[in-house]
C-alpha cells in the first residue's frame, strides 16, 4: 500500500492543467447491455471496465439518454452542484424474496452510493453494503465449502459471519479517485474490481472476486490505449498468516499487470496482455513488494526467468471485430505455461495450460430496437491459473477469471429485450467440468486452481475433464421495471433454476421470487 501511495502522490503533484471532465464508471451485465450500442457506436472503448471517460461529456452515457440531468429521480436522491463541484448521494438496495417447492430464501442490503467531481480534474466513487442473506441449497454449499475451517466466503463478496440458523451476515464497501494528468494519461487509485473482454466472462481478468486494492494508469495515444494495473490480494487459501507491525492477518500477494490495445481499423480491435503475480515475502525485514515488476513498459517473462522468479506469469490476446452494424465477434486466448513440442505430439503434457475464449453479440437483433443477443463458448485446460506455491491467479479464496477455475469447457446464451424503463433477461449456461475429488487432497485433476499443481494426477494424458466429470446447467430469467436510472433501482420477478449431475450426485434446484434492487453490481452465482 505504501508504493500505491507514493506513486500516486507523484502524478498528483505534478499535474495541474486539465480541461475536460473525467469519470469512471462500473456496469452490471444488464444494465451495460442497454447502452452497448450507444456506446460502440460512439466509438467508446469497452473492453476494460470500469470505463473511463475523458474527452466526452459523460454524464449523457451514464444515466437518462433522453435527459441531460445528473439525476433521474430527485425524491430518490441527494444532489449538490456547484460550477467545480458536486456530488449524488443515492440509497442501495437489493431486497428479494424467493421459494421452491420446500423452503424459501432471502436477500437484505441497504446501502449508500456517493458520486461526484472536483472541478475537471477529479471524479471520486465509493459505495458500502450492509447484507443477510439465505441462499438457496447450492449457493450455501459454495459459501460453506471452503478449504479452511471455520471461514465462509460469499462469491464475489468477501467473508461472511454466520446470521440466525443458517444465513450469513457480511458487508462490503469499494471506491475509487479518478484523476486526468492530461489528455493523454489517466490515474484510478482505490478499492475495487476490474473486468477485461467483451462478453459475459473473462478469461483475463473479471469482477468474479471480492475487490481488492489497485492503482490503474491510462494511456491513450491514438490508435494505442495502453492500461498498467497494480493490486494487492489476500491469499485465504494458503491459510498463512503474516505478521504486519504486530497485525496479524492473511497473507498477501500482487499482481502487475499490463494491457495494450490497438485500433487498427474501425472494425478490428486488438489487445495483448501479460501480468505476473508473486506471494509475500514472510522473511523478516524483507520487503514483499518486488521493484523488478513495478516497470510500467516491460516484458514480465524475460525478467521473471532472469531474477530465478518463483512467481506466476500469464500472457494472452483479447479480440473485437465489428463484423457489420450493431454486431461483433469477440475472443480471448490466455496462455499460463505451453510447450510447443509437446503440444504438437497431442499426447495430454499436464503444462500445456491454456484457455480461450470465443462468442458474438448482434444488439437489435433481427433489427428488434432493443433486443440484443449473445453467444459464448469458454474452454480453460487443467491446471491453468494454478502454481505450486500460493501465486495462484486468484484472491480472497476465488478465482480472477472465470468462477469455475479451470479443467471445464461452458456454453452460454443471453437474450435482453429493453422497451423504455421495462426489460426481460433470460440467461442459459451448461458447462462441463472435471472437478477434484475433495475427499482426497493430495491429489489435483486441475479444476480447483489454489491447488498445488505439482500433486497432479500425472504428467502425461491429461484430457479436458480429468477428474470427476460434472455437467452443471443454470438458467435465469428476469422481468424488471426500472424506477430510477441515477442509481439503476429496479422492482421485478425472476426465475432461476440449476442443475448438477456427477457420478456421485444428481441435484435439481429451482425456484422464483421478487425483487427490489439497485442493479449495479454482477454477482455470478451460476456456477
Amino acid at each position: 500500500m505504501k508504493i500505491f501511495l507514493l506513486i500516486f502522490s507523484l502524478f498528483t503533484f505534478f499535474s495541474f492543467n486539465i480541461k475536460a471532465q473525467v469519470e469512471a464508471h462500473f456496469y452490471s451485465h444488464t444494465q451495460f447491455g442497454k447502452v452497448e450500442k450507444k456506446l460502440v457506436n460512439n466509438k467508446i472503448n469497452t473492453t476494460f471496465k470500469p470505463l473511463v471517460f475523458n474527452d466526452i461529456d459523460s454524464l449523457n452515457y451514464l444515466y437518462n439518454e433522453n435527459s441531460n440531468e445528473l439525476i433521474d429521480n430527485k425524491f430518490l436522491n441527494f444532489f449538490y452542484a456547484k460550477e467545480n463541484f458536486g456530488f449524488v448521494v443515492s440509497p442501495l438496495v437489493n431486497l428479494s424474496y424467493s421459494i421452491d417447492k420446500e423452503d424459501s430464501y432471502s436477500n437484505n442490503t441497504r446501502g449508500l452510493l456517493l458520486k461526484g467531481f472536483v472541478g475537471t480534474k477529479i471524479m471520486f466513487q465509493s459505495f458500502f453494503l450492509e447484507n443477510q442473506s439465505f441462499f438457496p441449497n447450492y449457493l450455501d454449499s459454495i459459501v460453506r465449502f471452503i478449504r479452511l475451517p471455520g471461514v465462509e466466503i460469499i462469491p464475489g463478496q468477501g467473508e461472511a459471519r454466520p446470521f440466525k440458523n443458517r444465513g450469513f451476515d457480511y458487508s462490503r464497501s469499494e471506491g475509487y479517485i479518478n484523476y486526468k494528468i492530461n489528455n493523454n494519461l489517466t490515474i484510478q487509485f482505490g478499492h475495487g474490481k476490474h473486468f477485461i473482454g467483451n462478453g459475459y466472462r473473462s478469461l483475463i481478468l473479471s469482477d468474479n472476486t471480492f475487490s481488492y486494492p489497485f492503482l490503474r494508469l491510462q494511456t491513450n495515444l491514438g490508435i494505442f490505449r495502453y492500461t498498467n494495473l497494480y493490486t494487492e490480494f489476500m491469499d485465504i487459501r494458503n491459510n498463512q498468516l503474516s505478521i504486519i507491525d504486530g497485525y496479524q492477518g492473511w497473507s498477501r500477494k500482487y499482481m502487475s499487470l499490463h494491457f495494450l490495445e490497438c485500433e487498427i481499423n474501425d472494425r478490428i480491435k486488438i489487445g495483448v496482455f501479460e501480468s505476473i503475480i508473486y506471494a509475500e515475502n514472510h522473511a523478516p525485514g524483507v520487503s514483499s513488494l518486488d521493484i523488478n515488476y513495478l516497470n510500467p513498459i516491460i516484458f514480465y517473462r524475460p525478467v521473471e526467468y532472469s531474477i530465478g522468479s518463483p512467481d506466476n506469469a500469464l500472457i494472452g490476446v483479447d479480440l473485437k471485430i465489428n463484423t457489420s452494424k450493431n454486431q461483433f465477434l469477440y475472443a480471448q486466448l490466455i496462455l499460463d505455461e505451453f510447450t510447443l513440442e509437446e503440444m504438437k505430439s497431442n499426447n495430454g503434457y499436464w503444462a500445456n495450460k491454456y484457455g480461450y475464449q470465443i462468442g458474438y453479440k448482434f444488439l437489435d437483433f433481427l433489427e428488434v430496437i432493443g433486443l440484443n443477443t449473445n453467444l459464448e463458448y469458454n474452454l480453460v485446460r487443467p491446471y491453468t491459473y494454478s502454481h505450486w506455491n500460493s501465486s495462484s491467479y486468484g484472491h480472497y479464496a476465488q478465482p480472477l477469471a472465470h468462477p469455475l477455475g479451470a479443467n471445464f469447457d461452458e456454453f452460454i446464451v443471453k437474450l435482453d429485450y429493453y422497451y423504455q424503463r421495462f426489460s426481460v433477461n433470460f440467461k442459459y449456461n451448461f458447462a462441463r467440468v472435471g472437478l477434484d475429488d475433495f475427499e482426497n487432497i493430495n491429489i489435483s485433476y486441475g479444476n480447483d486452481i489454489f491447488l498445488d499443481y505439482s500433486l497432479r494426477s500425472s504428467d502425461y494424458e491429461i484430457d479436458m475433464f480429468n477428474g470427476i466429470k460434472t455437467d452443471i446447467s443454470n438458467l435465469a430469467l428476469d422481468f424488471a421495471y426500472l424506477v430510477d436510472e441515477t442509481n439503476c433501482l429496479k422492482v421485478g420477478v425472476f426465475v432461476r433454476a440449476r442443475t448438477l449431475v456427477n457420478e456421485n450426485s444428481d441435484s435439481n434446484e429451482s425456484y422464483f421470487g421478487i425483487y427490489l434492487k439497485t442493479d449495479l453490481f454482477n454477482y455470478y452465482y451460476d456456477r
